[in-house]
């Protein structure tokens, strides 16, 4: 998506509201907290479990497959985006699209931390309740509250991070063994899951009310570039290290318990209290904007409350499973993780690329019309069945064919005939 320079300056609206009704960061905001506010808003139950998925069924290839896509997509929101103007003209026009993004990824975050602390049994508890008064108490605290719950993260990913090395020093590690599909996949499968991830990585950032907020706080192209590059490759960047440190330890499946397998207490306490804090932040980061943009739709203000607890319900059901259960205990969570993963792989990068790209690839961007609306929704009828037969069944050539059919989709709705 790229976009022609903007006359606006970062100074007054463009195209619609601002976001939020209380500004997370204010305009002007610098390098440092915006960089962190990005890296610690990207990192959720996908980059905190994903890549334990990859490393388990592809090795290390599968780990690349996430990452590299991950934070070079990411980061470069803050290339794409010349100017606060267009990121505001971005929400003004694909404002429901975000709300729906931003509605989707916090059921997901509910439902995965549900399930967590429910199959952790007593252990997870504490835990849980911890989590449930943080977002509470954050959420009163308003665009303040991220901060607070910022420290409160990073201070148990450093204890989990030492904790690790600690007992790494005289445990060895134990990959599991179990794969959804009942055998392990070689690392050359992994590049076929690549272009799915490019696409997946590389457009869902511009449905992300907290990026648009990022980057209409900060004004110029260089404070933008610096801030996007820090926050991804490097907060988010050690972020997902971390995920990887751990992703031995997290029991899918076999008889190695419910998430963290064959872990000492303090470890096993520290990951999840650590999963489940992350798991907080991301409510609380996302909740200020929701809530302003919700408004802005006619939306009730506990439309969202409401969305979470009932997702949160749901993974308390799928955790109450996974202990219930034998070997392969984890295969119904897993299978909803990766449905709704295919959100973030298939519904939300047709959206972006066929209605958010502008037609010309300049500017400015537009809400879909008919033509577009149909382009998406046959994109996303015809390569559902695809993402399944790849992520679901294991047949992973078919996740190259998905997402031609976006690219397809991308032109039938902007006919090269029409574009001269």
């Amino acid at each position: 998506m790229s976009a022609a320079p903007s006359h606006d300056q970062g100074a007054r609206p463009v195209g619609g509201p601002a976001l939020g009704s209380s500004l997370a960061l204010a305009p002007g905001a610098g390098v440092g907290p915006v960089a962190l506010y990005l890296g610690l808003s990207w990192t959720w139950c996908i980059g905190m479990f994903l890549p334990a998925l990859m490393l388990r069924d592809f090795g290390w290839a599968g780990y690349a497959v996430f990452a590299v896509p991950n934070v070079l997509g990411a980061a470069a929101m803050g290339w794409v985006l010349r100017s606060p103007g267009q990121s505001r003209a971005v929400v003004a026009a694909h404002g429901p699209a975000c709300a729906a993004f931003t509605l989707v990824t916090l059921a997901y975050q509910g439902l995965f931390v549900g399930a967590i602390v429910t199959a952790e049994g007593a252990a997870g508890r504490p835990w849980a309740a911890l989590g449930g008064i943080g977002v509470c108490a954050c959420v009163l605290l308003g665009a303040r509250g991220w901060r607070v719950g910022a420290v409160l993260v990073s201070m148990v990913a450093a204890l989990l991070a030492a904790a690790l090395v600690r007992w790494g020093e005289s445990e060895p590690v134990r990959v599991p063994d179990w794969t959804l599909w009942g055998r392990g996949a070689g690392a050359g499968e992994a590049l076929l899951l690549a272009p799915a991830s490019v696409l997946g990585f590389a457009l869902c950032p511009y449905l992300d009310l907290t990026f648009h907020r990022a980057r209409q706080s900060v004004g110029s192209p260089a404070k933008s570039h610096a801030a996007f590059a820090l926050g991804f490759v490097g907060v988010f960047g050690l972020m997902i290290l971390l995920s990887a440190a751990y992703a031995h330890l997290v029991g899918l499946g076999g008889q190695g318990g419910a998430v963290v397998a064959g872990v000492p207490g303090l470890v096993g306490a520290l990951l999840v209290a650590y999963l489940c804090a992350q798991g907080a932040l991301k409510v609380v980061m996302h909740a200020p904007e929701l809530g302003g943009t919700l408004r802005g739709m006619g939306v009730g203000r506990l439309a969202w409350p409401a969305l979470v607890a009932a997702a949160v319900l749901i993974g308390l059901a799928l955790g109450a499973a996974a202990r219930a259960q034998g070997p392969g205990r984890w295969l119904p969570f897993e299978v909803v993780y990766r449905l709704f993963l295919s959100f973030y792989a298939l519904a939300a990068p047709a959206y972006v690329l066929v209605a958010v790209v502008p037609a010309r690839f300049g500017w400015p961007t537009r809400a879909p019309g008919a033509r577009q609306w149909g382009a998406i929704i046959a994109a996303v009828a015809v390569a559902a069945p695809m993402y399944w037969w790849g992520s679901i069944e294991g047949r992973s050539v078919w996740m190259l064919a998905g997402p031609l059919v976006v690219l397809a989709a991308r032109g039938l709705a902007h006919p090269w005939h029409r574009r001269g």
